[in-house]
């Protein structure tokens, strides 16, 4: 089904354009705004077949379970160096989930479970992760059953698990044991944690001590897993702007605000929303999408509330972008317009303006790219069926690898040449930005694109000794599923995405 491929990070099945026939139709408007060391596996027995469970009991310590099983019948199994291969990148990515500050740190699991996850993989069957005690309550928390916490350790475990999956196409599978499953189970279903398992201790109750069982407890207020999260700055409280909303975090990265319970009736109005305080909360907590409004597809009223974030920049085609497929299929056409995956990229990379020098009076060239981009979404996907890729700077800098680091990004610079519709070659672009309201680093990248029927885009980094590498492990981590988020449109959203911190594709 995937259309496209770059390097060896690629468009997975999360990209919308590539999946289905007719993409999400978006409308858009931009604002403008003045290796480790090889580890020698000798233990590893062939014929044994063996399932893992990977006990994690705390960070950093592990401990295994095996249980009997039986590879596929007539499976013609892969080849020992692949299979050992692949459970190593496997624990490669189970390792990378801790804090390592030491860059010589060497996890020494990776050489004992090894042998272990490659009969798993030889089987064909998923990597399994045991949590017994998944997950603890403190006394200090409102509830007994699983809240905010529980949830987005459940969707940072699914992002484990998917991760695992873009080098083991089998995947992974999170088991819990704990006597709150239910309350863990509906937080799977309805945000459809599909990687994630949940198991009781000891099995289910017998039908007598269910029917003995005359214990009642009463909980008061409207949810039974309460949790709160107290917003002290002035971009959260709306309701001097004559609006009730709420707001719904996004893991890894973004928000949804949508109308507060005091709406009975006809949802507000797009005209009703402060969008002051809308840019301020995307420069922090990208991208912010508003959802339940309505009148957000009215087109007057679109361009209204975009002047109210920022100046509009203008492009060849005006100042509304309607993404559609066109249907021309050729490098002289645009792939916005297509129904094929796109890049991660930050936008304004071929958006210039002139310049004159006042001391030379020589006319520059000068990269202008928008602070924002502004959307709405005018028709869906088939759920389930069609994304948009949103990579968090402040968290690929926190998933960085080592030796890489922020100050050596800092130093490095690299240069796009580009064929077709855009036609250009660029050199010195910096790696890394300073965000220019809060100061914090921003990656700016356009992820190499060569395998298309549009224009191709040939990437390098110009002065790290590790250049080739380095490519690689940016083009891998801006979809990690702790730094990417997958975002899928409801018909009506509006969505605000900072470009400055945030990089995207589809």
């Amino acid at each position: 089904m995937e259309s496209q491929k770059a390097e060896t990070v690629t468009q997975d099945a999360t990209n919308t354009k590539a999946l289905h026939g007719v993409s999400s139709m978006v409308t858009v408007i931009e604002l403008d705004s003045h290796s480790a060391p090889r580890t020698q596996l000798t233990d590893y027995e062939q014929n044994s077949e063996s399932t893992l469970d990977v006990n994690i009991s705390s960070p950093g310590q592990y401990s295994m379970q095996l249980d009997e099983v039986q590879p596929t019948r007539n499976q013609a199994p892969p080849r020992l160096d692949s299979e050992v291969s692949a459970a190593v990148q496997v624990l490669r990515i189970i390792e990378s989930y801790g804090q390592h500050k030491d860059i010589s740190y060497q996890w020494k699991g990776i050489a004992s479970y090894a042998p272990i996850v490659a009969t798993q993989i030889r089987a064909g069957k998923p990597v399994r992760i045991l949590f017994t005690g998944f997950g603890f309550k403190s006394p200090l928390v409102l509830g007994r059953l699983p809240d905010l916490g529980e949830k987005l350790a459940l969707a940072h475990l699914d992002g484990l698990c998917s991760n695992i999956a873009t080098v083991y196409e089998v995947g992974a599978e999170v088991h819990t044991v704990r006597c709150y499953v239910e309350g863990l189970r509906q937080i799977v279903d309805t945000n459809e944690l599909r990687n994630i398992h949940i198991m009781e201790a000891g099995g289910s109750p017998g039908l007598n001590e269910v029917q003995d069982n005359e214990a009642y407890e009463v909980v008061l207020g409207i949810s039974g897993a309460p949790s709160h999260y107290r917003a002290k700055a002035d971009m959260w409280d709306w309701k001097d702007d004559g609006t009730d909303v709420t707001f719904e975090h996004l893991y890894p990265t973004g928000t949804i605000i949508r109308p507060g319970s005091s709406y009975t009736g006809n949802a507000p109005s797009i005209q009703a929303l402060p969008m002051r305080k809308v840019r301020k909360l995307a420069q922090n907590f990208s991208p912010i999408v508003l959802r339940g409004f309505s009148e957000t597809t009215n087109e007057d009223y679109f361009l209204a509330k975009g002047n109210e974030l920022g100046e509009i920049l203008t492009w060849t085609f005006g100042q509304i972008l309607k993404v559609k497929d066109t249907g021309e299929v050729d490098k002289n056409a645009n792939n916005v317009t297509s129904n094929e995956a796109m890049p991660m990229h930050f936008d304004g990379i071929f958006k210039f303006i002139d310049t004159v020098d006042p001391v030379t009076g020589e006319v520059k060239k000068v990269m202008t790219p928008p602070r924002y981009q502004y959307f709405t979404c005018l028709s869906t996907a088939p759920k389930g069926d069609g994304y948009t890729l949103f990579a968090n700077s402040h968290l690929f800098f926190q998933n960085l690898p080592s030796p890489f680091t922020l100050e050596r990004l800092e130093k490095a610079t690299w240069s796009m040449v580009n064929d077709g519709f855009w036609s250009a070659k660029q050199t010195g672009l910096p790696l890394v930005v300073r965000h220019k309201d809060t100061g914090a680093a921003c990656l700016r990248w356009h992820q190499p694109w060569t395998e298309t029927n549009f224009s191709k885009y040939y990437i390098e980094i110009e002065n790290d000794e590790a250049a080739d590498e380095l490519v690689s492990i940016i083009n891998r981590l801006v979809y990690d599923y702790r730094v990417c988020l997958r975002f899928e449109w409801e018909q009506g959203d509006l969505l605000i995405n900072d470009n400055d911190g945030i990089c995207w594709g589809l």
